[in-house]
Parts: structure tokens; C-alpha cells; sequence
């Protein structure tokens, strides 16, 4: 029982956490910001976590992790491939909010060379619009996906659901839109 009352307690201050950083990015926050977010002290936060490097580096793990998880699946069909992408991140952070705000953290940490070594290396793990590109290039060649650059449609798609996680994040009201509609910028006319 115990354990998992830890266990608990870690994840909520990992999504606690998760706000902070987004709002005032690794550079602006402080340990103590986060214990006062999760309601507790410094010196508690220290019994989960021995830095905020430490959690920094643990929620960019868990961002790269969810990230390549859901970019490494079966993409023997690029048209189907591209849906259950679209379909598992917005069901992602239709169930789970705070998984918008780790997207936007995770685009944070691509974008800034003031973080922690471990979280850089994690970040340079992802290969995300490489790994589009390659579906993108099968797709072509079966002639489902549309003509044109590969790294354009890919740099397209991905930007767009990202744009669509990012305003989500902030705004969880808004409505996520039609997978089809997603489809239809990468699909032929």
C-alpha cells in the first residue's frame, strides 16, 4: 500500500511539475516553484526526486518514450499509419490532458540548449519527421500518399497535429478535429 501511495504521489508531481516547466521553461523554474505547484515542501519534493534536473530529465524520458512509442508502430500502410498516429495522439490527450502539455514541453526541449545533458540526449533520440518521411516515401511509391517533397508533407502533417496538441494544451476546451481531416493534407486529391 504504501508503495503505491509513492507511486502516486510521484506521478501527481510529475504532472504538477509539467505545468511549471511549460510555463516558465527549465531555466525559469525553480525546485521550489514545483513543491508549492504539488503542495508540499522542498525538502518532501527531495524524497521524490533529488533535483529538478532529475524530474526535468524523467518527464523529457517519458516524453521521448510516449513519443517513439506511438511513432514506432507498423507502417506497412502509410494511409493507416498516418490514421492510427492521429487517432492515438489525440486520444492521448483527449484521456489524458497533461500528455498536451508534454508534448509542448518535449517541443520546448527540442528548441533549447540550456537543458540538462541526459535530457538532450534523450530529445536527440527522436527522429520524428525522418521517420515520417519514410512512410511518407512508401506511401508515394503505392500512390496513396500525394505527390510533392516528402520532407514538406511530413514537416506539414506534423506541424499540424502538433499546432493542434499545442492549442489543446492550453485550451482543453477546444475540440480536437476529424482524423480525416488531418488524412486529407497528405492524401491525393
Amino acid at each position: 500500500m504504501r508503495v503505491e501511495q509513492r507511486e502516486k504521489r510521484k506521478l501527481e508531481i510529475i504532472i504538477t511539475s509539467i505545468d511549471v516547466f511549460v510555463t516558465r521553461g527549465y531555466a525559469g523554474t525553480k525546485i521550489q516553484d514545483i513543491a508549492e505547484s504539488a503542495g508540499m515542501s522542498v525538502g518532501l519534493l527531495f524524497h521524490y526526486f533529488e533535483s529538478k534536473e532529475a524530474l526535468y530529465n524523467e518527464l523529457i524520458k517519458i516524453a521521448v518514450d510516449g513519443t517513439m512509442e506511438t511513432l514506432n508502430q507498423d507502417a506497412a500502410m502509410p494511409i493507416e499509419y498516418f490514421e492510427k498516429l492521429t487517432r492515438d495522439l489525440f486520444m492521448k490527450v483527449n484521456n489524458h490532458p497533461y500528455w498536451a502539455k508534454i508534448f509542448v514541453l518535449l517541443k520546448q526541449a527540442m528548441n533549447n540548449d540550456s537543458i540538462p545533458e541526459i535530457a538532450k540526449k534523450y530529445v536527440r533520440k527522436i527522429k520524428i519527421v525522418e521517420r515520417m518521411v519514410q512512410v511518407i516515401k512508401s506511401g508515394q511509391q503505392l500512390q496513396i500518399i500525394r505527390r510533392g517533397n516528402s520532407t514538406t508533407l511530413a514537416m506539414l502533417y506534423w506541424t499540424t497535429v502538433t499546432g493542434i496538441i499545442e492549442q489543446y494544451a492550453f485550451t482543453p476546451s477546444t475540440p480536437l478535429p476529424e482524423v480525416s481531416w488531418i488524412l486529407s493534407l497528405i492524401k491525393p486529391n
